[in-house]
């Protein structure tokens, strides 16, 4: 909800307050300043930091657990200098290409990114804390992270609305962040593992070694998931124009708002998977798979179709008159999000048990892809020419993952049942707002507002009740309310001194 309101709240504010051309600047760094896992050019330590200590911490070995996130941070403090004087090599370069000669762009660009790179670099540093949260398997206190990391960000951009917006000023609310979110994750770790402590001793080559031997395997796939969208923005102000990386920035950060609740539901899948450390244990394996991509088809299906179906409303009543290219941005990375959502499990299981390889190729060529093929169609369409080539590269290799998948025992979902369960699902899911489309025309923010929440009502009504309908879902559901019941009445009877 904080996450919700944030976006909802800071997407107008920022377009008003910079400009189109300087909020499409501020969104192609935007991706990095996010807490969590924000390193695309981290070569996957992050995730090969959480895949080794979840294990150790399965088996009970804290002195192994220290020497992995004391050797990342040793990686993290390397990398980061590593890329502050890669950065300041190539800069000319780069900002030339970016604000495409326009001189009064290109000084608030230059302070933007110098300041950018070094609160990129202290946001890595929280990764290996953050690791240590997700390897002992304390997934929800890194949603707590997020949410105060949201809130400061929030806070700092409308503090600065009196003075004046400008990318300069903004990056030290990004830094006062990076600062806090440190903090934070430093003292949850040390809360939720006490065990935790950080030495010279505890660097070892050995530990340096397994990190990067996993996480250059999958490094791969960081950069395919983290530079979907930068990849599209920069092709688009590089061939295009600004105006239109800021109209796929406001689509894009709904996108993102969508994606957060995947990563709830999916989050555990990588450390759960990570103890078991193979595929020897199938039957397990199969059946937790199973379970999770139900219950992640059921929530897709909902997520993803339903707000797609009522974009041009949603976006004619947030954004008002020339929305129209954001809507269709919208509708084009929700279609691209579902499909990468149907290979959620798939990914986080072959993380868990560290094979990489599906996952490797899957990554290299949807990148190729992104960057080869959404580059030639910008120059015939433009803005439409890059979302086509952003569905060819990660919507139909994320769905050709799939398809490889079902040949597995382990992840077979059998066709059937994949399309009665998401088959009928997606087709509720996109009719209300359809028929709102074809039946109610839009024409400004009152009409919307009368037509939008009636239909969302109607569409969300229909999805719920055709759940119901179908035994598996009644299933999941039911395992749900049931847990989440048992948890609230185990809060509530816990006394005083069991908390002490």
């Amino acid at each position: 909800m904080i996450f919700l309101g944030n976006t909802l709240v800071l997407v107008p504010v920022l377009l008003r307050g910079l400009g189109k051309e300087q909020f499409a600047l501020l969104a192609l760094v935007t991706p990095f300043l996010r807490c969590g896992f924000n390193g695309v050019f981290d070569l996957g330590i992050a995730t090969g930091i959480v895949r080794y200590i979840s294990r150790s911490f399965a088996a009970d070995d804290s002195a192994r657990v220290n020497e992995y996130v004391s050797s990342g941070i040793v990686l993290y403090v390397l990398l980061g200098t590593l890329l502050a004087g890669s950065y300041y090599a190539f800069a000319p370069f780069l900002l030339h290409a970016l604000t495409r000669g326009n001189g009064a762009l290109y000084v608030p660009a230059q302070v933007m990114m110098s300041r950018f790179v070094w609160v990129y670099a202290l946001s890595c540093l929280s990764n290996p804390f953050f690791a240590v949260l997700m390897g002992v398997q304390k997934v929800e206190v890194t949603h707590w992270v997020g949410t105060i990391s949201l809130i400061l960000e929030l806070c700092g951009v409308l503090a600065l609305l009196p003075g004046g917006l400008t990318l300069p000023r903004l990056m030290w609310v990004y830094g006062v962040n990076g600062l806090a979110t440190l903090a934070v994750c430093m003292f949850l770790a040390g809360r939720y593992f006490p065990p935790l402590k950080l030495s010279l001793e505890g660097i070892r080559k050995q530990r340096i070694r397994e990190i990067l031997r996993y996480g250059t395997q999958f490094s791969a796939t960081v950069m395919a998931t983290i530079l979907s969208p930068v990849v599209d923005k920069v092709i688009l102000a590089r061939y295009v124009g600004l105006t239109e990386v800021a109209l796929y920035e406001v689509a894009a950060r709904l996108v993102e708002l969508l994606r957060r609740a995947t990563q709830l539901l999916l989050l555990p899948l990588m450390p759960m998977a990570g103890t078991r450390g193979n595929l020897d244990s199938e039957s397990e394996t199969e059946r937790l798979y199973s379970r999770a991509f139900e219950a992640n088809l059921l929530v897709s299906c909902g997520l993803y179709l339903i707000p797609a179906a009522l974009a041009f409303g949603i976006f004619r009543v947030w954004l008002g008159q020339g929305s129209r290219l954001a809507a269709i941005a919208f509708v084009t990375l929700c279609g691209v999000a579902f499909c990468q959502a149907l290979v959620g499990p798939l990914s986080m299981t072959l993380l868990g048990v560290g094979r990489l390889k599906p996952l490797m190729a899957t990554a290299v060529i949807a990148i190729g892809l992104n960057v080869f093929v959404s580059r030639i169609l910008a120059g015939y369409f433009g803005f439409q020419g890059v979302l086509a080539g952003t569905v060819v590269a990660y919507g139909f290799v994320s769905l050709a993952l799939l398809i490889w998948s079902a040949g597995i025992p382990v992840f077979h979902i059998p066709g059937t049942k994949m399309l009665r369960l998401g088959g009928f699902a997606a087709v509720i899911g996109l009719l209300p707002g359809t028929a709102m489309a074809f039946f109610l025309p839009i024409e400004g923010q009152h009409s919307a507002w009368r037509a939008l929440l009636p239909t969302v009502i109607v569409a969300c009504a229909s999805f719920i009740t055709f759940s119901l309908f179908q035994q598996e879902y009644r299933l999941l559901i039911f395992r749900m309310v049931t847990e989440v019941r048992e948890g609230i009445k185990m809060s509530l009877n816990r006394s005083p001194s069991s908390n002490a």
